[in-house]
């Protein structure tokens, strides 16, 4: 976990480059899920296999996200890492985040059940896990959500 000043910062910077992706990506926008953390050691992650054949270094974060969620490309599956920095570690991944026991009290609140979807749940659960500073996610109909420790934000549709 980090630090309540580091966290407002990262939390500010992801909403920003969510906002930017979306903007940019109304047509054939088919959503992003992102994950902040500094490492990933033991996260529970895999990158996809179509991932390995793209030079991602090339790019920079927003350039490269935003040519990556459109229904046709081929990286648009997955979760992309970024660093607290919004640099890119690793994109198109596969999460295994655990289930925690608290799940029911998680969902139990005054959340629309109808919106919430894999991509939803894998970031709010992630963003569980130690090393997860927040995660992101834009879904296809540009809803944005920020999940830090468990907490739902949601940002503007």
């Amino acid at each position: 976990m980090i630090n309540c000043d580091k966290d407002k910062t990262v939390f500010e910077k992801l909403s920003t480059l969510m906002s930017n992706i979306r903007v940019e990506n109304k047509n054939d926008f088919y959503g992003v899920g992102l994950i902040i953390t500094d490492h990933i050691n033991g996260l529970p992650v895999y990158q996809l296999p179509i991932a390995k054949k793209y030079n991602i270094g090339k790019f920079k974060t927003e350039a490269m996200l935003k040519w990556t969620c459109g229904s046709k490309d081929a990286l648009h599956d997955g979760f992309h890492i970024l660093t607290s920095n919004m640099d890119i570690l690793l994109n198109s991944c596969y999460v295994a985040a655990p289930i925690p026991e608290c799940t029911d009290k998680i969902l139990n609140s005054d959340l629309d059940i109808e919106k919430i979807g894999s991509r939803w749940i894998t970031a709010l659960f992630t963003s569980l896990i130690p090393e997860v500073h927040a995660t992101g996610i834009i879904s296809a109909s540009g809803s944005q959500y920020l999940f830090v420790n468990g907490v739902v934000h949601k940002g503007v549709d």
